[in-house]
């Protein structure tokens, strides 16, 4: 971990690790602004490159910051002229979304509950509302937000049903007490005021590791539902996977071919809260935290 008010180490040179390097450098500079003259400058300190690569390299994540500026539109918290990246400040709530994301995906490992793993599904809720425009609902274990007695995977269940409108679970089985959610960390649905059968629905996994990739299966709709219902919700949800990262453009289709759903990486979860007033207060508390620790805690929000 960097100390208090360090610049994270430059050790890959990749343009989407290199571009999240570029925006941190950028938030811990004191007026907020990172050029690509400075970044030139970093790699060739670093001794990643052959002599004359810099440019190259520095020129792609260029390209990889002007492709997130246009992937999260306005949502964005960086402006980028003529080679100079910096913060937009005050920081609105997709702006924060961005941020949080931003620094999760280059944070330590996390350790428990309180591990930026667990709070990123918490941010992860009213972007899959958001996205369908109607409602969602964290079913991810250990479903800390319910009441102690509506935690258990078996009174869940039927929970979820009740608010969803369709569906029908199972009856308890003696290995339903061990389970914890299934795969399903979030659903969320668009349906109608007459609360009949036929509404969109994403089935939503987030993977905040660096095993995100490894994750695709984890959301499966079909295996969940020969597991613990007894009647299913119609039609079939679309699948969906969160994750804080960025994902390469390159890697773009064959991820979203593998996981036959929607890939919903930072720039698109920063864009689909674009309207909202707030993010969740952990992870808001999270965020401003970690900014302390990175000696960044003037980041001013709206």
């Amino acid at each position: 971990m960097p100390r208090r008010g360090s610049r994270p180490a430059l050790i890959d040179t990749a343009p989407t690790s290199l571009a999240d390097w570029m925006e941190i450098s950028a938030i811990l500079e004191p007026n907020r602004q990172w050029s690509d003259g400075n970044t030139r400058q970093a790699l060739v300190a670093s001794g990643l490159l052959e002599s004359g690569e810099e440019d190259a390299v520095a020129n792609d994540a260029l390209a990889e910051i002007a492709d997130r500026e246009s992937a999260a539109a306005g949502a964005y918290p960086f402006t980028v002229d003529t080679g100079i990246i910096a913060l937009r400040e005050p920081v609105d709530a997709a702006g924060a979304a961005y941020l949080f994301c931003l620094l999760a995906s280059n944070a330590p490992n996390p350790t428990g509950a309180a591990g930026h793993e667990r709070l990123f599904e918490q941010l992860c809720v009213p972007a899959a509302a958001a996205f369908t425009g109607g409602d969602s609902f964290h079913f991810g274990s250990p479903r800390g937000h319910l009441a102690l007695e509506a935690r258990p995977f078996h009174v869940a269940l039927p929970h979820l049903l009740g608010l969803l409108g369709d569906g029908e679970a199972l009856p308890p089985q003696p290995e339903h007490r061990n389970a914890k959610d299934g795969g399903l960390d979030i659903l969320a649905w668009r349906g109608f005021p007459d609360r009949r059968a036929g509404r969109l629905m994403l089935w939503c996994q987030c993977a905040a590791g660096q095993d995100w990739d490894c994750k695709f299966n984890e959301a499966n709709f079909h295996v969940f539902a020969d597991r613990f219902l007894a009647r299913r919700p119609v039609p079939d949800p679309v699948r969906a996977l969160f994750v804080p990262f960025r994902v390469d453009q390159r890697k773009w289709s064959d991820i979203s071919r593998r996981l036959e759903g929607i890939v919903f990486d930072r720039c698109r979860i920063a864009h689909t809260l674009r309207n909202s007033p707030a993010i969740p207060s952990a992870v808001s508390s999270w965020l401003r935290g970690r900014l302390m620790r990175l000696g960044a805690s003037t980041v001013r929000f709206a």
